[in-house]
């Protein structure tokens, strides 16, 4: 999105921010990648194989309490940002909120 920020507008870009800040903790440090927030037991639980380097992956709610951010939620996010996205591009698709 960054690339082509200044193609949309600010609805977008803030409908895009929200939910793309509840589904990762940007800024873990320098050279690390950004923590996913989500529980990784139910992860772990469905793969019999698992990379123990995936753990640091995952930002613990014991260190971010926004961590493991609600399924509605993320869905209520996820819909707002698509259906601005299709409304800027004039897909018919969206909704403009």
């Amino acid at each position: 999105m960054a690339l082509s920020e200044s193609l949309f507008s600010r609805d977008l870009k803030e409908a895009y921010k929200v939910f793309i800040d509840l589904c990762f903790a940007p800024y873990q440090g320098h050279g690390k990648d950004e923590g996913f927030r989500t529980d990784i037991s139910k992860y772990k639980d469905i793969h019999t194989i698992w990379d123990a380097n995936w753990d640091k992956l995952f930002i613990p709610s014991s260190i971010d309490q926004s961590s493991n951010p609600d399924g509605s939620e993320i869905e209520k996010h996820y819909n707002s940002f698509v259906n601005q996205f299709s409304f800027e591009l004039g897909l018919g698709l969206g909704v403009k909120k």
